[in-house]
């Protein structure tokens, strides 16, 4: 413990007494003594910031006498670690996909407004675009808390047929598709934003399963006689 904690006290670069994340990818990189340690756990450079995250609790530094204790009995076979290396995984997943769903929808959003503002200019689809306009309000403003189910509401379409304004008809021009194809792009995301929302639920429950399935902890190694 106390030759762990002098290495440590190497890694700890500004002497405060804590370790960060570019300490440790330092460490890892330049300490030869670190990056054996690292080996013995199995511990490649691209899970240095898993494993710094699950051991400092997700926290941008960590007291190297904590993470002293809590590396000196570090088993990426315990069952506890690999529920805890696995949430922390689905958290970075979700955030990533959530992320990258939000830039789609705003680019989305942004793209059905430049039409809905190029449609009001238009002399004969003026009155047709403030009337998709509206209907977005309304559909926004009657919007409940988002649904995790995938299965579209069988009352759904007779609501937003309601909402339908009366479309001028015209030889050059087919207002009845350009609504609906807005509408559809509309609900295409709607459902994307629903199926995501499964697909993270189901990754929350990997966890407990492999905690099932998980062989019995292996004792822990005294890493002081590496």
């Amino acid at each position: 413990m106390v030759e762990l904690a002098m290495l440590c006290d190497l890694l700890d670069h500004d002497s405060n007494g804590h370790l960060n994340l570019d300490e440790m990818l330092q460490g890892f990189d330049t300490n030869e003594t670190f990056w054996m340690l690292m080996q013995h756990f199995d511990i490649s450079r691209s899970e240095v910031e898993v494993v710094f995250n699950v051991l400092s609790g997700g926290n941008a530094e960590v007291n190297y006498m904590e993470f002293c204790q809590h590396l000196s009995a570090f088993n990426k076979r315990d069952p506890l670690m690999i529920q805890q290396l696995i949430k922390y995984s689905v958290m970075e997943l979700r955030s990533v996909l959530k992320q990258d769903v939000m830039e789609a929808l705003q680019k989305q959003n942004e793209m059905l407004e430049d039409h809905l503002e190029l449609l009001a200019h238009v002399p004969s689809c003026s009155q047709v675009a403030e009337d998709l306009k509206r209907r977005r309000s309304l559909r926004e403003g009657a919007k409940g808390p988002p649904s995790t189910k995938t299965t579209q509401d069988p009352a759904r379409p007779e609501r937003e047929e309601t909402l339908v304004p009366s479309l001028p008809s015209g030889p050059s021009l087919n207002l009845d598709e350009v609504a609906d194809a807005l509408e559809a792009a509309c609900r295409s995301f709607e459902s994307m934003e629903a199926e995501l929302e499964e697909v993270i639920g189901k990754a929350e429950q990997i966890p407990k399963s492999l905690m099932q399935k998980a062989p019995l902890a292996a004792p822990p190694v005294n890493i002081l006689n590496i």
